[in-house]
């Protein structure tokens, strides 16, 4: 295997997928599901796309470690991210703007939406989309106003940011990470773990799913890329999935 990291895009599944349709790649790997324009352009080339969950991300909310909130519900998530939340005093916080980071608008929309369309809603114009998680994080442990919505994998073990609690109620938040939370003075002899089981058994109540994307035309493309996905999905794969940070699907 030989791994192609798409460089200077802002959206790492989109640049994968048209990767996967010029034939610069054999497979792709996505954390969205295929668009319907995706499928008719594999079309127009001679072939079809086919795509296979393979496991789940959590999506977690960093912040800075000075602010004073330690957790959100769900609802108060999506105030925020459609700009009716602006401020973190609104939540039990110091008078302080929020600033807003993300992977990108439609992951928000995919993980914190639930898929559905947010009809006459839209999306706050404040939100930035970040290519690197490394930038996002450095601008949340420099500002406490910062709030970054994005991988659980990539957030929970980082030193310098504060994890928030989430759930669908403010009796009920859920940790990203495992047992109490390790403070910055004693990261990184200690990290933070992913709360990985909460993520499966939908206690948390926050994930996106992962896919393989692959080429159905009866080539070598399509071999290679049926032999990959079929290997996360053994039993050994789905266990070195969980290893590394993710959910299982089985």
């Amino acid at each position: 295997l030989q791994y192609t990291h798409p460089e200077g895009v802002t959206s790492i599944s989109d640049a994968a997928i048209e990767m996967l349709l010029d034939g610069e790649i054999d497979f792709a790997q996505l954390s969205r599901p295929l668009r319907k324009s995706e499928y008719e352009e594999a079309e127009q080339k001679g072939f079809t796309l086919k795509q296979r969950q393979v496991a789940t991300d959590g999506v977690a909310v960093a912040v800075n470690p000075e602010l004073e909130v330690s957790g959100l519900t769900v609802e108060q998530l999506q105030q925020i991210y459609l700009g009716k939340i602006t401020n973190w005093k609104q939540l039990g916080g110091s008078e302080l703007s929020i600033k807003l980071f993300a992977e990108n608008s439609e992951y928000v929309e995919l993980a914190l939406f639930d898929s559905k369309k947010l009809d006459e809603q839209k999306l706050s114009g404040n939100v930035e989309s970040v290519y690197s998680p490394t930038e996002a994080l450095r601008q949340v442990s420099q500002n406490k106003g910062v709030l970054y919505f994005g991988s659980a994998r990539a957030i929970v073990p980082q030193c310098t940011v504060k994890p928030l609690a989430l759930g669908n109620s403010l009796d009920d938040l859920v940790s990203p990470y495992i047992g109490e939370l390790v403070e910055p003075s004693q990261c990184p002899q200690k990290r933070n773990r992913v709360n990985i089981k909460a993520i499966e058994n939908g206690s948390y109540p926050l994930k996106s799913k992962l896919f393989v994307v692959t080429k159905e035309n009866n080539g070598r493309e399509e071999q290679i890329g049926d032999a990959y996905t079929e290997l996360l999905l053994t039993s050994a794969g789905q266990q070195e999935i969980e290893k590394a940070g993710f959910g299982y699907i089985k």
